[in-house]
């Protein structure tokens, strides 16, 4: 699961018509076991390629964000998800409107409710997760992605290597469209 949640975010920002293999391979050696190592794995993964040089719209930023106490909680541990209602990873990349001002565009998304949701709502009367507040977790999000993806672009700029020259190809003929379809 994890290798879908770094997929994701990354593929698309691979220039079109690069055809070379590119793996990213996140190897965890150690880590504390109430920690949830997979949005660290998706920053990880989007660090490595964006230093390699590979033609990579990137940087990209991960974060999990849960609901707990009626709040959002940045990077919560599997400790902290017993207490919350909705838990959802998000991935995203700092864009430049056409004003000039920034802003996070939500790449990936993946949430869902967690083991203990229902006991806490109807039990507990805790804030059930409504389109408005899956919405404002969004936003929540936002400036952990940023601070993210500055990171990885302060990184870039003193340790990146050079743009990799590799060979771009155009999309397939209509006739091979027209074939898979």
């Amino acid at each position: 699961l994890t290798a879908r949640l770094i997929d994701r975010p990354l593929r698309p920002a691979f220039k079109k018509g690069i055809r070379n293999e590119v793996q990213v391979v996140v190897t965890v050696l150690s880590i504390e076991p109430d920690e949830i190592y997979n949005t660290v794995a998706i920053n990880a993964a989007s660090c490595s390629t964006t230093l390699s040089g590979a033609p990579f719209a990137g940087p990209i930023g991960g974060v999990r964000v849960a609901l707990i106490d009626g709040q959002w909680v940045a990077f919560p541990k599997h400790s902290q998800l017993e207490n919350a209602v909705f838990d959802m990873a998000v991935a995203g990349r700092v864009i430049t409107r056409a004003d000039g001002t920034e802003d996070v565009a939500i790449m990936m998304v993946e949430a869902e409710a967690t083991d203990n949701s229902w006991k806490l709502i109807k039990e507990n009367g805790a804030v059930a997760p409504t389109e408005e507040i899956v919405a404002e977790g969004l936003e929540a999000s936002k400036p952990f992605i940023k601070a993210l993806c500055q990171a990885q672009s302060d990184l870039k700029a003193r340790a990146g290597k050079a743009e990799l020259d590799l060979p771009f190809f155009g999309s397939h003929g209509d006739d091979v469209d027209a074939a898979v379809k």
